[in-house]
């Protein structure tokens, strides 16, 4: 099972769509987080990924 943290999430203010940021070890861990979202599943929202790497700011180490 894919381990991860939930770091941030929610709608887009215009109600388009939303954004959620993980912290997980790789894209796969990712993906399997998003293919097991109950909301995926049942097909009422869709996920894409997208690998992120912050350059400053409070999510660095």
């Amino acid at each position: 099972m894919a381990q991860g943290i939930l770091i941030a999430g929610g709608p887009f203010m215009d109600h388009t769509g939303g954004l959620i940021i993980l912290e997980v070890n790789s894209l796969e861990d990712a993906q399997h987080f998003a293919d097991n979202d109950p909301a995926v599943i049942e097909e009422k929202f869709e996920a894409t990924i997208y690998p992120w790497e912050p350059l400053e700011g409070i999510f660095n180490k």
